[in-house]
């Protein structure tokens, strides 16, 4: 076995059979939130499974988000008066993706979203209904649930500890380098470190839980064109280790010109803004000060719009602050000092554009973006924040089945190979403009529960 770029796999060669030391039922690959939904939901089965994590700590990029996971029907939800359903949710999927989601993935998500949450919290892994987040970005209800301190990194956290009770092991600074594939199995994986020591390990079963490509250039430039000049604001790992070792096995793949893109990425600071701001009534202008999209309704597509001008500002009044101040990026850029006066910028155009947003409020025009303004925008003393468009995650991968196995291109599957989370094709459907927020973490944890929950060995 010999360490380069992309993982190599091996075709009816012995040595996955002969794998010396070391031989685990379920090998996951990846220490995100996917990979430890599927080694939480294996090993409390009485299944043995380690995880492979190629950095020193399980963060990635679950820990650059705020832990937010999307799905219908929990417990959580209920408790809180609100209605909603599987069906509800689907249909939310496939209006937002304009029918080019995968069905099958779809379905998975929305009718699995809801059981995994409230399984999840029995096992001491709290996201609690998000009662703060009104409907907005193509869901027609709430339905965002959350870690207590909303962030990934809690999220993670409580993963991990929960999969460890239940006897998972983590092998961390071990990058996936290869696999055996015996008469369509796969017998066994290559694990390099970062001193280039090389392991071999057999399994049963794995699930390919390694994110996407955002971190590869030559894959956004070959898939996502359009974004192959836009910055990155993603996990420096996620090279696409999965979709290069699915197209070598000849599996299927789909929607790989998909992307989360980010319109509100904080300018010098790298800190994404919290959606709350614009979904309590704040507006993004240009450096004229005028608006150039609907701010609540494409959160994906704004990362290229904003790009497009250069960069924008978050204008939002106290009320609009006050919806945002229980997240803590936002108390981060306070501390940072990114909130600017707005009485301080040179926006000329603001005045006539918060007089036409007051105009849409009070019903008396339409507005030329779509938006109602059902809740005033901002007024009174307001401030902003410098943001800037970037890509943040791919959302195309590799096919899975209703059972999160891999499908292969003839439309067969693997039966012990799996795939989960940026891994998996998807739930966005192309282009950068199906993403429903906190669908990443959502379709992450539900892929990997089911595909813990799938494996025979």
């Amino acid at each position: 076995m010999q360490t380069m770029n992309a993982p190599t796999v091996y075709f009816n060669d012995a040595t996955g059979d002969d794998a010396p030391g070391a031989h685990v039922p379920l090998l996951v690959a990846g220490g995100g939130a996917a990979g430890w939904a599927a080694a939480l939901s294996a090993a409390a089965r009485g299944i043995g499974v380690a995880v492979v994590e190629q950095d020193a700590r399980c963060l990635g990029l679950t820990s650059m988000s705020q832990g937010n996971a999307a799905a219908a029907g929990t417990r959580s939800q209920r408790a809180a008066g609100v209605a909603d359903d599987a069906a509800a949710f689907l249909a939310d999927i496939e209006a937002k993706s304009a029918g080019t989601a995968c069905p099958v993935i779809s379905r998975l998500v929305a009718e699995n979203g809801g059981p995994c949450l409230d399984w999840l919290a029995d096992e001491g892994v709290r996201l609690d209904f998000d009662a703060g987040w009104a409907p907005a970005f193509g869901h027609r209800t709430a339905r965002l649930h959350a870690p207590p301190s909303k962030t990934g990194v809690e999220l993670l956290a409580m993963l991990e500890a929960a999969a460890v009770r239940h006897g998972a092991m983590l092998l961390n600074e071990a990058r996936l380098a290869a696999l055996w594939v015996n008469d369509g199995r796969v017998r066994a994986v290559g694990i390099v470190r970062p001193d280039g020591a090389r392991e071999v390990i057999g399994c049963d079963a794995l699930v390919l839980a390694t994110s996407g490509f955002n971190a590869n250039p030559t894959l956004i430039a070959r898939h996502i064109p359009a974004m192959a000049q836009a910055r990155v604001h993603g996990w420096e790992g996620d090279r696409g280790d999965a979709l290069l070792l699915g197209e070598a096995l000849g599996a299927m793949t789909g929607d790989l010109d998909s992307y989360q893109g980010l319109g509100m990425l904080a300018d010098p600071h790298g800190i994404i803004v919290n959606l709350q701001l614009c979904v309590a009534g704040g507006i993004v202008v240009n450096d004229a000060g005028e608006r150039f999209q609907n701010e609540v309704e494409d959160v994906s597509g704004a990362g290229a719009r904003v790009a497009a001008q250069g960069g924008a500002w978050v204008v939002f009044d106290a009320r609009q602050a006050a919806a945002a101040e229980g997240y803590p990026e936002f108390a981060e850029l306070r501390a940072l000092g990114a909130l600017r006066e707005v009485s301080r910028l040179r926006l000329p155009a603001l005045a006539a554009t918060l007089a036409a947003a007051e105009a849409v409020h009070r019903g008396e025009r339409d507005d030329p973006f779509g938006r109602r303004f059902e809740v005033p925008p901002p007024r009174g003393a307001m401030q902003a924040i410098r943001v800037t468009g970037a890509l943040f995650h791919t959302q195309g991968g590799l096919q899975i089945d209703a059972r999160a196995r891999v499908v292969r291109a003839d439309g067969g599957v693997f039966d012990n190979l799996f795939a989960a989370g940026g891994a998996a094709r998807g739930i966005s459907g192309r282009g950068g403009s199906g993403y429903l927020p906190a669908a990443g973490i959502g379709h992450a944890l539900t892929t990997g529960w089911v595909a813990g929950r799938a494996v025979r060995v």
